[in-house]
């Protein structure tokens, strides 16, 4: 309901994943990830990064988009995999 109400533009692309579609904002803060290119991100089938906020702005990026600590993504996706990609990207918290 979430989604519906805050991205509604996300609505219909939500509903193609039933129940198991997700959108979610996540910190970046892994040591793995900080430097890494979205590229080189190795992210699971099913989820990609739509939005990167980067010192203030916010932009849709490339491949060779680079990450930084405290940068914060938009995960879209299924849920399972959401999930997994936050892990992947908070690291240890």
């Amino acid at each position: 309901m979430d989604n519906i109400l805050l991205r509604p533009g996300l609505f219909s692309w939500l509903s193609e994943f039933g129940d198991g579609g997700d959108v979610s904002d996540v910190t970046v803060d892994a040591p793995v990830v900080v430097e890494t290119t979205i590229a080189a991100l190795d992210l699971p089938e099913g989820c990609i990064i739509g939005l990167v906020e980067q010192d203030g702005e916010r932009f849709v990026p490339t491949p060779d988009t680079v990450l930084e600590r405290g940068d914060m993504v938009t995960l879209l996706g299924r849920a399972d995999t959401i999930a997994e990609a936050r892990t992947r990207l908070e690291g240890n918290r």
